[in-house]
Order: structure tokens, then sequence, then C-alpha cells
């Protein structure tokens, strides 16, 4: 997939917009930000409006003022309390999905609250091939889908909709903006925001 580059200039509207758009419907709003990157600039034009934020990234650096986490994001949700947090931002360079797969198994929603995910998801690179990460197939139930783009895109909308119920979650609003291709007609970074309402209680578990 070649070197993750952090907000390239392509998407940043984009991906400041949907956030933006969750700040409007999720009050008070605190935010996990996965893979924040050294620089911040998701927080400094986004998620600073936040009632609480905390990132998390292995990358940083000595003036990065941001409350946050050092450490694999992994690591990071199976450690930490996460009821803490109703906003969870996943941008991922690869695959989103284990982070959202660990905060299936950890975050317990009450009845009636609001909260919100927001993804990028750079495995549909790989997936337009037929090849679905793990944790994509284990929540959808199959390991392998046809060739092609919109089949990739479609098989991570089924990952979506089987996360949000084995989260009992009722989905609310949601906003979606996909990469250009670049001048050697390679995608496709999906981005993703998704607001949602708790419609059952659920039992906290832990993840090994």
């Amino acid at each position: 997939m070649g070197i993750g580059v952090h907000n390239a200039p392509r998407s940043l509207d984009a991906k400041l917009e949907i956030r933006k758009n969750v700040l409007e419907f999720v009050e008070p709003a605190r935010v996990f930000d996965g893979f924040c990157g050294p620089v911040g600039e998701m927080w400094s034009r986004a998620w600073r409006a936040a009632d609480d934020y905390v990132g998390c990234d292995q990358e940083w650096i000595l003036s990065d003022q941001r409350k946050r986490f050092v450490g694999d994001v992994r690591d990071v949700l199976r450690a930490v309390d996460l009821q803490r947090w109703n906003v969870f931002d996943f941008d991922a360079f690869g695959s989103p999905w284990d982070a959202m797969v660990i905060l299936a198994e950890r975050r317990r929603w009450s009845p009636g609250e609001i909260g919100a995910v927001v993804i990028t998801d750079g495995a549909s690179m790989k997936s337009k091939f037929g090849q679905l990460p793990k944790s994509v197939a284990n929540l959808i139930g199959r390991a392998e889908i046809a060739s092609g783009q919109d089949n990739a895109f479609s098989a991570h909308d089924d990952a979506m909709r089987a996360w949000m119920r084995r989260c009992c979650l009722v989905p609310a609003h949601s906003w979606r903006a996909r990469g250009k291709p670049n001048r050697r007609g390679v995608q496709m970074m999906n981005y993703q925001a998704v607001v949602f309402r708790a419609r059952c209680g659920r039992v906290q578990r832990s993840v090994e």
C-alpha cells in the first residue's frame, strides 16, 4: 500500500467535514482519537471543539500539547476504561477494524445513549482483490469476496452493519467520502462517520 501519509491534502477537507458533522449531533462529545498522528490536524481543526479529547498513536513529538497515549491503539483499547469516551476516531493507514472489534467487546452502551465512530479505512486497496482483513471477515462471516472496488466497499459496509448489531446500536446519521484516484488510478480510502443511539444495554466483556 506504500507509505502512509497523515491527512493528505486530497482528503483533508472531507475528513474535517465529517468530524464537524459528528460534533453537531453528539453532545457532550468525548473523543478518543486513535491513530491521531504526531501533528494533530484533526484535533486543531475539528476535535478541539469537543468537550473532552485524548489522542493515541505510536508516533509523537515533544511539542505536541494534546492529552494522549503513546502506544499501539489495540493495546491501549484493551487496557483502559472506554466508558469515558463516546466518540471513537480510528484514522488508520490500513484497516481500522481490529480497533473496532475491540471497541465492540469492551465499550458498554446504555439504552438511549448517543455516540459515534469515525473511520478511515485504507484496507479497501487489498479488499478489491478479494482479500478481506481478518477482523472484517469475522464480522461478516466470510473470508473472501469477488474482486472489484465496489465489492470491497460493499463488504466494508456489511462490516459496519454487523458491528452495529453486535453493539446493539441503531444508526441515526452517517456521512461518507471516498478518496479520489491518484495519477496511477489507485484508490481508494473510505472515510465514514456514523452517529448512533443504543437500543439496549450490553454486558461488558474483556478481550484477551
